[in-house]
């Protein structure tokens, strides 16, 4: 049983579970570390994290027989004494149930409370980080990533590129004439031109390559373990795409310029962004609608 004074026991589980949550997943072994921590402490019987984790092994009753009792928190069941938790903010678990043969104390109860309030807590204030990250490195328009990213975010990239001697290669895209498009059509059609665009390039693109939104009609899109002779093969891919169906959907023709940069691994985000913008400057000067490469 836990000790009248139970603070002690407070902070060590506070403690132990804020480490896991702060860097580790819920299946790993050092969760099922602190379930062990917990289940000794408490003098458990089992603690059962719905859904998904049984601990320390399957019961032999019907566990949703336990959750249709929304109204108690500790309850009697069977030959059980049951507590259970439900998360306000739940992450991965909605509720956590613990059982034992012996019944809970108002101390223990208020034990169990005051650790599942505070992983309760730690999850929240992970989400809405989470949260806030997306808003502060994603663009809202195209839901590709923004500026931000690509000065805060790329440069670690490059050095992970470096130190592994990893291809990588660029594409710096640019549609042509964008300020016609919005003086001709409105800006309302120029926002669904630059939605289309990043639907499309999140469609063409692999789960590694990184897509962002440079500027008002500039993207850029990092390509790892890719040579330049196949980032031009997807540039002009994407390219035809973009014309076919923002053609089809608008119906209006929109071009783009395309740069392609095999990056040099000596190379840094300054070097390759002004390798790019002149590259993008020679394929205006033929003519646009076209793809450059170096």
């Amino acid at each position: 049983m836990i000790r009248e004074n139970c603070i002690p026991e407070i902070e060590e589980s506070v403690i132990f579970l804020f480490n896991f949550l702060k860097k580790k997943r819920y299946t790993n072994k050092d969760f099922y570390k602190f379930l062990n921590h917990l289940k000794e402490i408490t003098h458990t019987d089992y603690i059962l994290l719905y859904p998904g984790i049984n601990y320390p092994y399957k019961p032999d009753f019907d566990v949703s027989q336990l959750t249709t009792n929304s109204k108690k928190s500790s309850f009697k069941f069977n030959n059980y004494y049951v507590y259970i938790y439900k998360f306000k903010h739940p992450a991965q678990f909605k509720r956590v149930i613990i059982l034992r043969t012996t019944k809970f104390s108002k101390k223990e109860q208020e034990f169990l409370k005051t650790l599942f309030s505070f992983w309760d807590y730690v999850n929240f204030e992970r989400k809405q980080k989470d949260r806030l990250k997306k808003y502060v490195y994603v663009d809202v328009l195209t839901g590709l990533y923004n500026r931000y990213f690509l000065e805060n975010v790329i440069p670690r990239e490059l050095k992970k590129v470096e130190r592994y001697n990893q291809p990588l290669s660029v594409l710096f895209l640019d549609i042509d004439d964008f300020k016609y498009v919005n003086d001709i059509y409105g800006h309302d059609v120029g926002d669904k031109v630059l939605k289309i665009i990043g639907k499309l390039f999140r469609e063409n693109i692999r789960k590694t390559d990184i897509p962002i939104r440079y500027g008002g009609d500039e993207f850029l899109i990092f390509l790892p373990f890719t040579r330049k002779d196949d980032a031009i093969k997807l540039a002009k891919k994407i390219k035809e795409n973009i014309r076919d169906e923002i053609g089809k959907k608008i119906g209006i023709n929109v071009t783009l310029s395309i740069s392609v940069l095999e990056v040099k691994h000596e190379s840094n985000l300054s070097k390759i962004l002004k390798e790019l913008d002149d590259l993008l400057y020679f394929a205006k000067e033929k003519g646009k609608n076209t793809i450059v490469s170096q």
